[in-house]
């Protein structure tokens, strides 16, 4: 691995240090590429490759929602399809629980759930009737309007 002193962003505004960069050969149809990875130690949410430089080299389109990917090399379209879930191991000198083998039917590999509000009709008619009538966020109501 090597050092990085790139750091990242999150959608949440929070920022992390990338500990290295690595590449690594991915073999993917027919063609091998070496392909650059940031190493972050996060726990995510999900899995997602942005902006991977192979994708844009190969002119490759990728297809999240029917899980393929679609490539050109040596004159032949190249059809990646998922076909079965992967579990992501870790290296040995990560500590890790052993599972039973029965339990790993998920097609996750990382997943939070959150308690999310349900919006009452009457609070979503009033959110509605502020914006009908151009209302701004900050701007107060009544007598305390601020222009």
């Amino acid at each position: 691995m090597r050092p990085s002193n790139m750091i990242v962003r999150a959608f949440d505004e929070s920022r992390r240090e990338v500990m290295g960069e690595i590449t690594l050969p991915i073999q993917i149809g027919p063609t091998t590429f070496n392909v650059e990875f940031q190493v972050i130690n996060i726990v995510p949410a999900y899995n997602y490759l942005l902006g991977r430089l192979w994708i844009h080299h190969e002119k490759a389109v990728p297809f999240t929602l029917h899980q393929k990917v679609k490539f050109m090399t040596n004159d032949k379209l190249v059809i990646m399809q998922a076909k079965e879930d992967m579990i992501i191991s870790k290296p040995l000198t990560i500590p890790y629980v052993d599972a039973i083998e029965e339990d790993l039917e998920t097609a996750f590999q990382a997943l939070e759930i959150a308690h999310v509000e349900k919006i009452s009709s009457k609070r979503n008619l009033a959110a509605q009737m502020l914006l009908k009538n151009s209302y701004r966020s900050g701007q107060g109501l009544g007598k305390d309007v601020k222009e």
